[in-house]
C-alpha cells in the first residue's frame, strides 16, 4: 500500500539520487506544497516509487516514477481531463489502463544537459523596462497567455521587438531551462541559440548544471540545443489525455 509522503528528508534524499528526474518532486514539494500530493513506497529512506499530483494548473497533472498497480486509483483524478501524465520508467501498463476510458496518446521526450557551453552572443536577461515588449510577445503566442513577466526570463530582440524567450529556474546544483520559444517569422536566425546559450553560460559560471526537456521529434530544437552544447541524458514518456498538447510540438529553430 502506498503511503502519503510528507517528510522533507525523504524528498530531499530522493531528489539527490537523480536531480534531473526528480526535479518536479523537489520543486513542487518545497515551493508549491499546498497544491501537491505525493504517495509512494519508501525503501532505505528514499522513494523507490511515487506518484505526484499537482493541482496548481487549470487541470491536475500527474508524475509517475516507477509505476505500481496500486497507483491506478490515484490516477483517476485526471480521467476526463485535458492534461498529461509524466512517466519515468515502465509506461506500458499505465498507458493500457488509462486508454480504456480516455483518449490517450504517447509522446517521447528527451532530457538533455550541458557540462560546457558554446556561447552565441546577442541575448540578454529581461528587465522591468522590457515588460511591454514581453506583453507584446505574449499577445502573439497563445501558449503564453497565462504567464507572468519575470526577470528570470531571457530574450533575443530584433530592434526593439522581442522575438525569442526562455526562462531560467535555478534549483540547488541544477538549473532548468523552460519555455523556449521563437516567433515563427524569426526562426532560423539563431535567436534560440542566443537565449539558451546565455542562460547555460550563466548557470555553468555559477556551478549549476543546465538541463531541459524537448519533444524527441522536434529535430530543429534538438539541433539548437546540441549546437549550444547539450547532450542527451535519457528518454521519458508523456501520456497526453483528451487532446492535450504543448507549444514545443511546433517546429522550433
Amino acid at each position: 500500500m502506498l503511503e502519503r509522503i510528507n517528510s522533507p528528508e525523504i524528498i530531499r534524499a530522493t531528489f539527490k539520487t537523480n536531480p534531473f528526474v526528480n526535479d518536479w518532486l523537489f520543486s513542487d514539494c518545497f515551493y508549491r506544497r499546498e497544491k501537491t500530493e505525493i504517495f509512494g513506497e519508501v525503501k532505505d529512506g528514499i522513494l523507490s516509487s511515487y506518484i505526484l499530483i499537482y493541482y496548481g494548473l487549470e487541470e491536475p497533472v500527474v508524475i509517475v516514477y516507477n509505476y505500481l498497480p496500486e497507483m491506478l486509483s490515484y490516477i483517476n483524478v485526471v480521467r476526463g481531463k485535458r492534461t498529461v501524465i509524466t512517466v519515468f520508467g515502465d509506461y506500458e501498463e499505465i498507458f493500457k489502463e488509462i486508454s480504456k476510458t480516455e483518449r490517450a496518446l504517447l509522446r517521447d521526450n528527451l532530457l538533455l544537459y550541458a557540462k560546457k557551453v558554446n556561447f552565441y552572443p546577442g541575448a540578454r536577461r529581461l528587465t522591468l523596462e522590457d515588460k511591454k515588449a514581453y506583453e507584446d510577445f505574449k499577445s502573439k503566442v497563445s501558449w503564453f497567455k497565462n504567464s507572468n513577466f519575470s526577470t528570470n526570463i531571457y530574450g533575443s530582440f530584433e530592434g526593439e521587438k522581442l522575438v525569442s524567450v526562455a526562462t531560467k529556474i535555478g534549483e540547488n546544483d541544477y538549473c532548468k531551462i523552460g519555455g523556449v520559444y521563437t516567433l515563427k517569422e524569426y526562426r532560423g536566425k539563431g535567436h534560440a541559440k542566443k537565449v539558451v546559450s546565455l542562460i547555460s553560460k550563466e548557470c555553468i559560471e555559477n556551478n549549476l548544471t543546465p538541463f531541459l526537456i524537448v519533444y524527441s521529434k522536434n529535430e530543429p530544437a534538438i539541433r539548437v540545443y546540441k549546437a549550444v552544447g547539450f547532450e542527451e541524458l535519457l528518454h521519458f514518456k508523456w501520456i497526453k489525455l483528451n487532446g492535450f498538447t504543448t507549444f514545443d510540438e511546433e517546429t522550433l529553430s
